[in-house]
């Protein structure tokens, strides 16, 4: 019996989504937070960082699937240090936040990413956009990715 909750506990661990939200506005990483604990119980958010230096930090030292990168937190910008995170952390799932930003700046950063939402979103479109990306498939909402797509 006990080694049945074990393998039961270890199964629903495994199915478990492992996200990094990285975001300077404490606001928004508990309203998402608040939003996936509610409406997606497989999805558990293991770190809330407000920089580069807090979510390397927790890279580092937290087993993690996806990455919710706001566009610009504390120590940079993404055109800086998408190429780090993805040549360090190869497997993991980036979904950028994004308001606006420029075409150029966008299409170099297209195949370092799997998806882009803009914060306009709601949260059934939150939750989509995550499991598709965990499924393997890309998730973009601005027409400029769509464009490029890879």
């Amino acid at each position: 019996m006990f080694t049945n909750a074990i393998e039961e506990l270890l199964t629903t661990l495994e199915k478990n989504i492992r996200v990094i939200h990285a975001d300077d506005h404490k606001l928004v990483r508990d309203a998402v937070a608040r939003i996936i604990r509610e409406e997606a119980n497989h999805i558990k958010i293991v770190a809330g960082v407000a920089s580069y230096e807090e979510l390397f930090s927790a890279l580092k030292t937290i087993p993690v699937d996806l990455l919710i990168l706001d566009g610009l937190i504390i120590g940079g910008y993404p055109g800086k240090y998408l190429p780090v995170i993805r040549e360090k952390y190869p497997n993991l799932k980036i979904l950028l936040l994004w308001l606006d930003a420029g075409e150029t700046s966008l299409t170099k950063w297209i195949n370092l990413i799997d998806g882009q939402l803009n914060l306009n979103v709601n949260k059934e479109e939150l939750i989509l956009a995550i499991e598709k990306i965990m499924n393997g498939e890309t998730y973009f909402t601005m027409p400029v990715f769509n464009k490029h797509k890879r």
